[in-house]
């Protein structure tokens, strides 16, 4: 029996033996990959010393040993801040420190923007952004002789010839003055200042440019190039010329027959609808006008009285029928408004709040818009009834010519 209990002893120690060889050898391969893992980030002189400290590590982990001199070994415990810890843990704690102390080094820490750190006092700040000269165009204040940068003070270099005086704001609010601008040349693709000092006066830079801003205005005209060359031989004088289109032509009915007469007087008649419609069109732009700095002012009345609502503030005026607004725009109440050139009091404004309006949404936009939209399909009818006109009399012409030669031709 005590030899049987011997070899039972003997087998089970060897069991327990083999059995803290694969566990250390797995605890090795896990120790390994981690190095792996950790020696692809150190790039320095302190991770290369920290990569030999570990790769002398798991070398003396990973030595083979024979299986002879396994001995199985209490493991000894340290206690670190009241914790009782293996001494084979202490090791590990140890790596695992150093590699995040390392890691922790490598993070890169935010850029810092020079211009909000500068401290030397050499250095000359400009402008409202506090920031030194970047090379960029700047303007000088001729109140304070401050320079700022064009970016910031909303003005282009395009524009540096129009201005004749800039003051600053601080400048401004205390009264020194204000920015000054000389009157631009008419052309709108040129951003120099018209010769108002010359003699004659001009509304143009130069010769050059006002001959190419009428050869536009040419171009979107109603009438073709020879049609205005005529007009302007006709007349004696620039009077003259002015009051063309002030009255309609006269129809000579020799020219035309009877069916080409009908057909120009219709579209005559077309036009002067058209030219009504473009000035009522006119008319109820302005008064939306009107309407926008009424609201404009009552929600800045409500602001002083320190609440933060506004009110929708849209005139129900807006929203007549032609006939009801044609009817009010010639009584004594809408005489009086464009007369004193504003819109007064609550009158005929819904009050409900801005952004609980949901019918009203935008409407100063709107309003606008349609009004746009209105004068361009006006224009582009009369564009169309100029071009009916013109083949109406083209064709007359064709005819008469025709019935020329057959006179010619029945003499002979």
């Amino acid at each position: 029996m005590d030899i049987d209990d011997a070899k039972v002893d003997d087998y089970s120690s060897k069991q327990e033996e083999n059995v803290v060889k694969v566990l250390d050898y797995e605890k090795n391969e896990s120790e390994a990959s981690h190095l792996n893992h950790t020696n692809n980030m150190l790039n320095d002189k302190k991770g290369d010393e920290i990569q030999a400290e570990y790769i002398d590590t798991s070398v003396s982990r990973t030595s083979f040993i024979n299986k002879k001199d396994i001995k199985k070994e209490r493991t000894k415990k340290r206690k670190i801040n009241g914790l009782n810890i293996e001494g084979s843990n202490i090791s590990e704690l140890e790596n695992d420190c150093k590699s995040d102390v390392f890691l922790n080094n490598m993070i890169k820490k935010p850029h810092i923007n020079n211009f909000n750190n500068i401290k030397n006092e050499n250095v000359v700040l400009y402008c409202i952004c506090q920031k030194p000269d970047t090379g960029c165009w700047m303007i000088a204040c001729d109140g304070c002789d401050n320079w700022y940068h064009g970016e910031c003070v909303k003005i282009v270099e395009a524009d540096e010839e129009l201005l004749d005086k800039y003051f600053c704001d601080f400048c401004t609010k205390k009264g020194k003055g204000c920015t000054m601008w000389k009157r631009k040349c008419r052309l709108s693709s040129c951003r120099k200042p018209a010769l108002v000092s010359s003699l004659p006066p001009s509304k143009y830079c130069s010769i050059e440019h006002g001959i190419e801003y009428f050869k536009e205005r040419l171009c979107c005209s109603l009438l073709e190039k020879s049609e205005i060359a005529a007009l302007a031989r006709s007349v004696d004088s620039v009077e003259a010329f002015r009051c063309l289109g002030d009255t309609f032509p006269f129809i000579d009915d020799s020219v035309v027959n009877s069916e080409s007469l009908s057909l120009l007087r219709l579209i005559n008649f077309k036009r002067e609808k058209i030219y009504e419609r473009l000035k009522q069109i006119e008319i109820r732009t302005i008064y939306i006008n009107f309407a926008k700095d009424r609201a404009k002012k009552i929600n800045e009345e409500i602001r002083a009285d320190g609440s933060k609502k506004e009110i929708c503030a849209l005139d129900y005026r807006l929203s007549w029928d032609e006939d009801e607004w044609n009817a009010w725009i010639v009584s004594d109440d809408g005489k009086k408004i464009f007369n004193d050139g504003k819109l007064e009091g609550y009158d005929m404004i819904c009050i409900t709040e801005k952004r609980k309006c949901f019918k009203h949404n935008n409407w100063v936009m709107i309003k606008i818009e349609e009004m746009e939209l209105e004068d361009i399909i006006c224009r582009e009818t009369l564009k169309k009834l100029r071009r009916q006109e013109q083949k109406i009399y083209k064709r007359e012409r064709k005819l008469k010519i025709l019935d020329k030669e057959n006179k010619c031709i029945a003499i002979t």
